[in-house]
Order: structure tokens, then C-alpha cells, then sequence
């Protein structure tokens, strides 16, 4: 996955421009390829510049909109000069690198540009940086876009992001070095990955970004009504940590830019809301007394025998345990029996809960998982998981289709079926060695990977987690 995927970073400044990096992110999940957008990953503990051309040099290609902001400057301190942006870093790094490029420029003098997405310093003039900085950019080979609707950049985008795939099967991406073990180095190979990052080894962008937007969207037009999100794929892929990505990093900063009041500067921050996740146990979805079971399981996660009904539980949660909340549960395929009954009657307890409370935000995270993990861990167990096969029943795949094409329009509950979460490859394995190399108390051996992977070639992510760790200083 990791070569026939290319990952694409998206640099540009998020006042002005971040419209257009959402409908570029868009097109590029369109692609089935990944992206690098600095709003799933900010925020992880790691200084601004450090985690930023960190991504951009994991990326395979770099995207750039320029239009009048020049940005965020970051200090010596924070690894920058105190002149240079970090868009202008970010860019910088991308040549450094040999990435192929994207240049998307606004055109000068567009009348349709609002004043407002003009910076100007104290003099009433664009700063002297950003100035310097598109001129650079106009150098090389640039496409422009237009200042009407967000989608008007997509006009030049695919076109650039084919010719820039062409020069990554041309170019010298592979470096014939070797990491004891008979495998190609990538152009990447003084970056640092954190390990803490090997619960998002196999790649999760589609799911992050996508349900980055469907919740910025849904604030926007329904915040009173809950938003239901459904995560599938094997047992074993590692659900809960999308889950917890998503109610410690993704949802908070959604939150946070929701909550933003408009000032005479503009619009002015907030801190990002602490994002409470609430894991209710002992619910049975194919029960027909789901919805009072789903609400035994919220109070006791809050130390609460019950609550008195479903307005209780809504008014009394943020008193309880905090403003944005998030409820995640699991549904375990095989035991659904209908599995069309089983969403039916999950989404009409949603349908039918009272209007949400302000300031109280509610997002529902469900993983649908297809399998419990083998219990084995040598070959048996390995041969079971390749005779029961890695995919849901077509009849499952279906149901699901069917049911986000019906509930997905739905102004009292939608529901976003997120991309199914794929298993990990031989090149996701690669990558990681060659980024965390500084961590890896010892050569990992071909033979070893084999065995992780199996006859198939693929694993599941917690079995290539646990096969990591151990390789760890």
C-alpha cells in the first residue's frame, strides 16, 4: 500500500485559503490516496516546525496554495528563523526533499478576493516576506485559481497531481541503501517517527479527514442533533485508536473552530475543549431494549445508576462530565443476526432523542467489527484467519451501503459510513523501520516480517503493533 499510494502534503494558510486546502483534500481522498493535512496531526506534542516538516517529508508529493497571508512566523526557539513563514519552511523542505511539486497560486488583482484575506502590516502594505515568497514560488512551473468557489481550484489540481505521481515512478525515490534486512530506504531517511505513532502505522488519513469534515458540516447545519459515525473492519485493525485519534486530536480542534467568536480582528481563538470519550459496556444492540440499555451504560460511565430518561441524560452530561462528548460501542458482526434490523433500531433511538442542549456536543462513534481476533498466535491461528478471510460478507457490505445511502440526509440523526480500516503491508512495515530507525535496538530480519504477514500478505494492525514494540529500544 505504501508505494501504489501516494501521500500527498497540503501546505497553505488556514485563514484565508482553508476552504480550498478542504476541497484539495477532498479530491485527493476522491483518488484513494492519502493526506497530510496539518489539522489531523497538530497539536500531538511535538513543536510546530518539527511536526510539520516532519509530515512533509513522510509525504510522497507536495501541494502548496499561495494567496495574500503570509502567515505564521515561527521564532528561533520553535525551530524557525524569524522571517520565514511556516508555509514558506514547509515549501523549502519539499525542494530539500525532491518532492515533487503542486504550485497552486491565487491570481494578482482578482476582484472577487474578499479585503479581509489581504495581509497587510502597519503600513497598509503586504508584508516584505510574503511578497518574497510568492515571487519565489513564481519561479518554477505554477497553476492559478480563481477567488469564486472553493471548487474552482480542482480545475488544475488533478492535472498537477498526475504529473507529479509520473515523476515519482521516474524518479530516484528509492535509495538502494540497505537496512539490514535486504529492503530499499526511502528519500525520508532522517526522519524521526515517534513510536508512539505505530497505532496509525497502517494509514488512516481517508477516515481522519473525512470525519473531520462530515462533523465540521454537521455543527455548522445541525449542532443540536447527534451525528452518528460508523468505523468498520476486522476486530483486530485497531479501532479504538482511530477512536481515540478522533476524541483526542481530530474532534477537539473541530470543536474549537466551532466555538470561535468573531472579534474586530477577526475571528478569535479558543482553546481547543477537552474532548470527553465515554466507552458504555453491556449494550446488546440486537436487543429490542437497546435504547435503555445504551442509556444505563452512558450513566454508569459517569458513576450514575441511570438517568431518569433520555432529556435527563442530555441535560445532566455536561454537569457530569464535560461539554463535547463523545460515545463510542461496539457491534460484533456475526452475532447481529439482522444485521438491517440491527442499524434500523440504533439509528431510530437517535431519530427519537430530544433536541441537544446547548453548549452540549454530541458526536457517536460506532465500530462495526467483522471478527474476534484468532486467539492463537502461531501458524493455527494464522491459517484460521486466512480460511475465514479478511472482509465482511458481501450481505454486511451491502446492508451498510444501504443503510448511510438512506440515514445519511437525515436532519435528526445522519449517519457517515467511514472508509472500511485496510490492513497493514509489507511497505507500511518498510516505512515505519526506515523512519524509526533510531529507536530499533536491532536489524529486523526478512523472515520475520513473513511471518508477521503470513501466506496472505497482509496482518492485522494490532498483530504488527505487537510485533514492533518488541523491536524498540
Amino acid at each position: 500500500m505504501a508505494q501504489e499510494t501516494p501521500r500527498v502534503f497540503i501546505s497553505y494558510t488556514a485563514q484565508d485559503l482553508l476552504a480550498f486546502a478542504d476541497e484539495v483534500a477532498a479530491h485527493v481522498v476522491r483518488m484513494q490516496w492519502a493526506v497530510s493535512n496539518h489539522r489531523d496531526w497538530a497539536g500531538d506534542g511535538r513543536l510546530a516546525v518539527e511536526a510539520c516538516l516532519d509530515e512533509v517529508k513522510q509525504a510522497d508529493i507536495f501541494v502548496l496554495l499561495v494567496a495574500h497571508r503570509y502567515g505564521f512566523v515561527p521564532e528561533k526557539s520553535d525551530h524557525g528563523d524569524g522571517r520565514k513563514s511556516i508555509t514558506w519552511l514547509e515549501y523549502e523542505c519539499a525542494l530539500q526533499e525532491g518532492k515533487p511539486l503542486v504550485l497552486l497560486m491565487l491570481r494578482d488583482g482578482d476582484p472577487k478576493w474578499p479585503k479581509e484575506r489581504y495581509e497587510l502590516d502597519t503600513t497598509g502594505r503586504p508584508p516584505a516576506g510574503l511578497l518574497e515568497f510568492r515571487a519565489l514560488v513564481a519561479r518554477r512551473v505554477v497553476a492559478f485559481f480563481d477567488a469564486g468557489h472553493p471548487a474552482t481550484v480542482l480545475r488544475t489540481l488533478e492535472i498537477g497531481l498526475r504529473r507529479a505521481q509520473a515523476q515519482l515512478g521516474s524518479s530516484a525515490k528509492v535509495l538502494r541503501g540497505e537496512y539490514g534486512m535486504g529492503f530499499p530506504m526511502y528519500r525520508n531517511d532522517g526522519l524521526s517517527v515517534v513510536p508512539p505513532n505505530l497505532s496509525h502505522l497502517c494509514d488512516r488519513s481517508p477516515q481522519a479527514h473525512l470525519l473531520r469534515i462530515t462533523t465540521q458540516e454537521h455543527i455548522k447545519s445541525a449542532s443540536r442533533r447527534p451525528l452518528l459515525l460508523l468505523i468498520h473492519g476486522d476486530a483486530s485493525e485497531s479501532h479504538n485508536a482511530l477512536v481515540s485519534r478522533a476524541a483526542t486530536r481530530i474532534l477537539p480542534s473541530v470543536f474549537a473552530q466551532a466555538r470561535r467568536q468573531p472579534s474586530d480582528d477577526g475571528e478569535q481563538d479558543v482553546e481547543a475543549p477537552e474532548c470527553q470519550i465515554l466507552f458504555p459496556t453491556a449494550i446488546k444492540p440486537s436487543l429490542p431494549d437497546f435504547g435503555v440499555r445504551f442509556r444505563q451504560g452512558v450513566a454508569n460511565c459517569v458513576n450514575l445508576a441511570d438517568f431518569a430518561d433520555d432529556a435527563a441524560m442530555l441535560r445532566e452530561l455536561p454537569e457530569l462530565w464535560g461539554s463535547q462528548i463523545v460515545v463510542s460501542f461496539e457491534i460484533y458482526a456475526p452475532e447481529c443476526g439482522d444485521p438491517d434490523a440491527v442499524l434500523r433500531r440504533i439509528h431510530a433511538y437517535w431519530r427519537e432523542l430530544p433536541d441537544i442542549p446547548d453548549p452540549l456536543l454530541l458526536i457517536c462513534l460506532i465500530s462495526v467489527t467483522y471478527r474476534k481476533p484468532a486467539q492463537a498466535e502461531g501458524g493455527i491461528g494464522r491459517a484460521f484467519r486466512s480460511l475465514l478471510g479478511r472482509k465482511p460478507s458481501p450481505e454486511f457490505r451491502e446492508v451498510l451501503a444501504r443503510f448511510e445511502q438512506e440515514a445519511r440526509g437525515d436532519a435528526r440523526a445522519p449517519v457517515y459510513v467511514l472508509p472500511e480500516l485496510p490492513s497493514v503491508e509489507r511497505g507500511d512495515i518498510v516505512d515505519w523501520l526506515n523512519g524509526a530507525r533510531r529507536w530499533v535496538k536491532r536489524n529486523i530480519r526478512q523472515t520475520e516480517i513473513d511471518e508477521v504477514l503470513g501466506a496472505d500478505h497482509v496482518a492485522p494492525m494490532e498483530d504488527v503493533i505487537d510485533f514492533l514494540d518488541g523491536t524498540l529500544k
